[in-house]
């Protein structure tokens, strides 16, 4: 009776020597997609503040027209997001410039050996 030895390494390499950190990379992503996002915002509420003072003669307190408040309350909305993005944008970065130092460091290399005979199996090796 023969017995077959093959490891998974053979089906799937399952070797890994190097293999950096990337969750640095995907909190860098997130920071700069948030500064992107609150600074449309914010541009945008910017917008909206100046059409409310077309309406708005008296000032931004004492506005008689229509459009004026709801313009007015429209670009507190977009202030509100804007600091969210914001302050999703400094979380990011910083958990981003907290694992920057772990971005290099190597993870364990797996192998799994099994071997197969008539009426057995065997698992072995380093998970």
């Amino acid at each position: 009776m023969t017995s077959e030895n093959w490891t998974c390494s053979d089906l799937r390499d399952e070797e890994v020597q190097t293999r950096p950190a990337n969750t640095y990379g995907v909190f860098g992503a997130v920071g700069v997609a948030g500064v992107i996002v609150g600074s449309v915002y914010w541009k945008a509420r910017g917008k909206r503040l100046k059409d409310a003072r077309m309406f708005c003669d008296g000032g931004l307190s004492e506005c008689e027209d229509e459009q004026g408040p709801a313009l007015i309350d429209d670009a507190k909305k977009l202030e509100v997001r804007a600091i969210v993005s914001w302050s999703i944008a400094g979380v990011g970065t910083a958990l981003c410039l907290a694992m920057w130092p772990w971005g290099s460091l190597q993870r364990p290399a797996r192998k799994v050996q099994v071997s197969a005979g008539f009426g057995s199996l065997q698992l072995s090796g380093r998970f």
